[in-house]
């Protein structure tokens, strides 16, 4: 358990007054689960019975998807700054023309393709390219 975070407050409702205890439904919580930071409990023994009741496997499901998303996020994050990093020497792998923000595709070995050279792949078609311009 830990306790509540006392500044996490909605802008347009106050959270911290509306919480109940995911267990017991008591008000006003003062600890959430350490592992989702989404459940809300009155003590540790509330969060005993909740767990054994099911908040287990949610928990678990929670911290795997958050960690997804996070890892997800990182990636294009690392992506958006490689492709804002090219220079006029950066070319495609396949067709050497230069690339841009505009018209490259970073591969997970680092490389870039054009969209041009990527859409030429076999198998590959318009809708499989991860290209938003």
């Amino acid at each position: 358990l830990s306790p509540s975070d006392p500044t996490s407050t909605s802008t347009s409702l106050n959270t911290a007054t509306m919480a109940t205890c995911d267990a017991c439904n008591k008000a006003d919580p003062k600890f959430r689960c350490s592992a989702c930071k989404l459940t809300r409990y009155c003590d540790a023994t509330c969060s005993r019975n909740h767990w054994r009741l099911g908040h287990k496997k949610a928990c678990q499901m929670l911290v795997k998807q958050w960690k997804d998303l996070t890892e997800r996020d990182q990636r294009i994050d690392n992506t958006a700054k490689r492709l804002q990093s090219l220079t006029d020497e950066d070319l495609c792998s396949v067709c050497l023309e230069i690339l841009n923000e505009d018209n490259a595709l970073p591969l997970p070995c680092s490389h870039f393709l054009c969209v041009n050279c990527m859409l030429t792949l076999p198998g590959m078609k318009e809708a499989d390219v991860p290209f938003d311009g």
